[in-house]
């Protein structure tokens, strides 16, 4: 019953109605451009046979499918390839049927698109800048359209590296103005501010379509920076930035910025990175830090640097003006420097926290030598009685971890040493780190040079207790070790054999302040110096029991002094004659 039921509903669907006409079209797509193929599907159906007509029509051109002169079913199928020539428009496939003296028309609509590009959206692109291109397209499918680009100025041009497809009719194209740079890694070769022309490229299924030639001005870029004058020691400083770097932020953030906040005995640096809309909001802590005046240094690196990364380059060189000679060794001179200044205050109600920090926190090194930190603790409130810590190195193929010292009030538990990593573990058995204490020197830690490069040195605080047991929780801060090449070829063994001498002064029982004292009270013997104490150990002239002036002066020039300034009398010399007479008279009668 089911299967009689299907069937008579599938006769009432094809089979048509008598007396009715009935005419089908269809078509594969909505859209084409010229020289795409559009196939075409008509069924038609007539009580009495009837001519009928297929043809496609519009304002930009036609053309003639099929005609027959009388049917009563009809099927036909078509792949129809658009002129090249066609206007853009709206066109149909008409069907006519001729039926009792009268035309019966049929209809359906698509239309022909030439691919081309709408609108073309340039935001300002700063000075070593990247930024997104909004491009709107009409096309009559996307999925075989997309979009390239040159960009052109004096002697140069350079290619989009990739296409880019084409979504809800527009795309975005990513203008990387580093490129230029990042191949060349010089300076010279980076995008000046000024006048460029820009070639947008349209494709549609690999062949060009469309093309538009913009003028383009990179600008300088801007920096914007504000910073509260005064800040409570324990509350961060809060930062905001902006900048023109609008869309920088595509295939990664642009962070090129780094921040430098500078007092007395203290350096902090920190990277910024800036958002979609060229914008950034940062915090530098101010727990353990001491009241006074701080200097907060912005330098906007341009990503065109050499020799150090832009933080390590902030460590060395925060105060560098672009305009000092010395800039260009490091390709900084297009870079932009701000400097605030900040005043931290103590809170009226409650002391800062402590920090762990290196002193100093950034040296200079060359391959080969050894150069020491001290750890301090800012301060103690309520004394220290134990303290464990781990040391680690960033990069042990440019330096590496040799020795670690404790002061005389640490009581040292444990320690391990390997290359780029110490652990360590300490006690105050004496009681010498009392409350109040402030700029506790928990241990003096020894690199070695290897190669050059940066190595950062980092710490963590596994444990630190004060007198009462209770626990502190320092900030720690890092610091750098920047090592360059040797200039002297035996200069690794000069130090190794400082070293070696020192170690063993270690095991005779002298600490190592006693060891700095000796090597610093070392001096070496000139040549001068030498010949001066030659001629200081001749025989004295003494005259009356007292050295004279002439007598050195005389014995200094080469001549022998007289009897008289001997200060031996005439008759001493007629005695020791007559002496030597009789001697000799004696010796030849025994002879």
């Amino acid at each position: 019953m089911r299967l009689a039921f299907t069937l008579i509903l599938l006769l009432i669907i094809l089979v048509p109605v008598s007396g009715k006409t009935e005419v089908y079209i269809k078509l594969d797509k909505k859209a084409v451009a010229p020289e795409d193929f559009i196939k075409i599907n008509v069924n038609a159906f007539s009580d009495v046979p009837s001519p009928i007509e297929v043809l496609i029509t519009g304002a930009g051109g036609g053309q003639w499918i099929y005609e027959n002169e009388s049917v009563t079913a009809f099927s036909g199928f078509w792949d129809f390839q658009i002129p090249e020539d066609w206007e853009e428009g709206t066109y149909v496939v008409k069907v006519n049927l001729f039926e009792n003296g009268t035309t019966r028309e049929f209809f359906e609509q698509f239309r022909i698109i030439r691919p081309k590009i709408v609108k073309v959206e340039f935001p300002e692109v700063p000075y070593q800048g990247r930024t997104l291109v909004n491009v709107t397209v009409e096309t009559p499918e996307e999925r075989e359209t997309s979009l390239s680009f040159k960009f052109i100025g004096l002697n140069f041009r350079f290619a989009s590296e990739e296409e880019f497809k084409v979504y809800n009719n527009s795309t975005k194209l990513k203008l990387n103005l580093r490129q230029r740079y990042e191949e060349t890694k010089s300076i010279d070769y980076a995008l000046k501010p000024g006048i460029y022309a820009m070639e947008l490229i349209l494709k549609y299924r690999g062949r060009i379509f469309d093309s538009r030639i913009l003028t383009v001005e990179v600008v300088k870029p801007k920096l914007n920076v504000n910073v509260p004058e005064e800040v409570v020691a324990g509350e961060p400083i809060r930062i905001v930035i902006s900048t023109n770097r609008f869309n920088d932020n595509y295939d990664g953030t642009y962070n090129g910025i780094v921040l430098t906040l500078v007092g007395e005995n203290y350096e902090a640096v920190k990277v910024v990175e800036l958002g979609e809309n060229g914008t950034a909001n940062v915090s530098m802590e101010t727990a353990g830090l001491s009241e006074g005046d701080y200097k907060l240094y912005i330098r906007d690196t341009m990503l065109t640097y050499k020799g150090y990364s832009p933080k390590a380059f902030a460590h060395l060189y925060y105060d560098l003006d672009p305009k000092d000679p010395l800039a260009k060794e490091f390709q900084a001179q297009d870079d932009i420097v701000l400097v605030k200044d900040i005043r931290i205050k103590k809170h009226p109600q409650s002391r800062s926290n402590s920090i762990v920090f290196f002193e100093p926190t950034s040296k200079e090194a060359e391959e080969g030598e050894f150069v020491s930190y001290r750890i301090l603790l800012s301060s103690a409130d309520d004394g220290l009685s134990a303290c464990e810590l781990i040391l680690y190195l960033s990069n042990n193929s440019v330096a590496e971890f040799h020795r670690i010292y404790f002061p005389d009030w640490a009581y040292e538990t444990y320690k391990v040493i390997t290359n780029d990593q110490i652990r360590m573990s300490a006690l105050d058995l004496k009681g010498s780190v009392g409350k109040d204490a402030s700029r506790v020197e928990i241990a003096t830690v020894m690199l070695r040079a290897l190669s050059e490069g940066v190595a950062e040195m980092s710490l963590k605080v596994k444990r630190m207790d004060s007198d009462n047991g209770m626990p502190i929780n320092p900030l720690a801060y890092s610091a750098f070790l920047v090592v360059k090449p040797s200039r002297e070829e035996n200069r690794t063994e000069e130090n190794n054999m400082t070293l070696s001498e020192n170690e063993n002064r270690d095991l005779n029982g002298n600490s190592s302040a006693e060891n700095e004292i000796l090597q610093g009270n070392t001096t070496e013997i000139s040549e001068e110096q030498n010949q001066s104490s030659e001629e200081l150990s001749a025989p004295e002239i003494l005259k009356n029991g007292e050295k004279t002036e002439e007598g050195v002066r005389e014995v200094s020039n080469g001549k022998v002094p007289r009897p008289k300034e001997l200060g031996v009398e005439p008759e001493d010399i007629i005695l020791m004659a007559a002496f030597g007479v009789s001697f000799v008279l004696v010796l030849g009668r025994r002879s």
